[in-house]
């Protein structure tokens, strides 16, 4: 603020507040005086002599007469200056002085629209530092205005876009103040909401988690062509095992996390497995939880949008995976209601053991059988394996494997498994 130079008038009702005094003194001291004269010399004294009570009277009566006209000249001219210094206060407004037009709107108190006027030099000052972006110190001012309804609408819109801008720059404590404030303004309730859903995620395990998780990821794509599946498995639980028993502010992704993990230990379990059509079906429904995790997360929380090898690798092929594992489930439940009926019987060709099977799936593929024959002391004697390719839907073939002592054969296994399913 800018100092103003005091007018001297302003002084004068602390003048004449003290001449008054002084007068009440003067008179009280007289009569005082003159009690104690009387009384010290025990004189009986009476006013009654009329023309000494009379001139008496005039003179405190003049004195009384001069000072009320005082007092109203004084206040005369302290309205001539109050509307001098309110027009003062105008042009520096009409000039874009506001913080010289505030100060003088401030001293002139409840005079005329002095009080409102300071509210819009306020709110002007305030606009100067919202256009340079110092939208604290704007605020601040801001914060200042009150019973103003001719800028109240335009205040609330600052107010607003200071907060957005509060929210766009991640301060969202900042932000959610205002937005409280300003209560049903716009969509201020939702913009709450979001500040404190950002506020949760910071102070708990979720903001670490995606950022880890996309640790996890960019690592499994950068080594998964390189590296033993146990490997990826392995390092990527040593990043994200921890939390499946942190404290998340968003439960949609608590879920999501538990799912991605999840799908990590099915797929370790998976590499245990003998079987390798088991072993197959097991890591896929791996993959699944953990393609559908990361496409969840890519379309809810963004994430790696901006990633191409990213999307390529999982986002485009997430419904892939999951047909892949509906076409493994429903070919072995195909080959197993066959393969497994009561009157299901192998053939001899010669040499050749055989079988023939029907396609009833909806699913083309390619498939490995091996078989291992055992002699009558249960000792493999001879190993084989046959690939059987573009089996379409609907169609019959043929599992045909060559066996070099049929004589000898006391009992065989067999188990298949797939080289691709479309």
């Amino acid at each position: 603020m800018v100092a103003r130079k005091q007018n001297p008038v302003i002084w004068l009702p602390y003048i004449l507040f003290m001449y008054a005094v002084e007068l009440q003194t003067e008179q009280a001291y007289d009569i005082v005086t003159l009690s104690d004269v009387c009384n010290k010399q025990n004189v009986s004294f009476e006013y009654d002599n009329r023309k000494e009570r009379e001139k008496e009277m005039r003179k405190y009566t003049k004195k009384y007469v001069l000072l009320t006209c005082i007092m109203a000249a004084v206040c005369i001219c302290l309205m001539g200056c109050n509307a001098n210094d309110y027009k003062r206060a105008n042009d520096y407004y009409s000039n874009g002085d506001y913080e010289l037009a505030l100060d003088i709107y401030t001293s002139l108190g409840d005079y005329k629209e002095s009080v409102q006027k300071a509210m819009l030099c306020k709110y002007e000052i305030g606009n100067t530092y919202f256009e340079k972006a110092q939208y604290s110190e704007a605020l601040s001012i801001y914060e200042e205005i009150s019973g103003c309804e001719e800028i109240q609408s335009e205040l609330l819109q600052k107010k607003y876009e200071i907060a957005s801008s509060f929210y766009e720059n991640a301060n969202y404590k900042e932000a959610s103040t205002i937005y409280t404030h300003l209560g049903d303004y716009g969509d201020s309730k939702n913009m709450l909401a979001s500040c404190e859903k950002e506020i949760g995620m910071i102070e708990n395990a979720d903001y670490d988690f995606l950022k880890i998780i996309e640790e996890s990821v960019l690592w499994r794509m950068g080594n998964n062509d390189e590296r033993e599946y146990k490997t990826l498995v392995d390092t990527e639980l040593a990043y994200l095992q921890k939390f499946e028993e942190m404290d998340f502010f968003d439960p949609e992704l608590k879920e999501i996390a538990i799912q991605y993990i999840e799908g990590l230990h099915i797929q370790k379990n998976a590499l245990s497995l003998e079987v390798i059509a088991e072993h197959q079906i097991e890591w896929q429904k791996g993959a699944v939880l953990r393609f559908e995790a990361l496409k969840k997360l890519y379309d809810n929380y963004d994430f790696l949008s901006d990633n191409e090898e990213f999307i390529g690798t999982y986002i485009a092929k997430c419904d892939e995976v999951n047909r892949v594992l509906d076409g493994y489930n429903a070919i072995e439940n195909d080959l197993s209601s066959q393969l497994l009926a009561e009157d299901f019987q192998w053939e001899w060709d010669g040499y050749n053991l055989f079988c023939t099977i029907t396609n009833n799936t909806d699913y083309t593929y390619a498939t490995v059988f091996e078989f291992k024959f055992q002699d009558a002391d249960g000792v493999v004697y001879e190993t084989s394996n046959t690939y059987i390719e573009d089996i379409k839907p609907g169609m019959s073939y043929r599992v045909e494997v060559f066996v070099s002592d049929p004589n000898k054969l006391d009992y065989f296994e067999w188990s298949n498994y797939y080289d691709y399913v479309k």
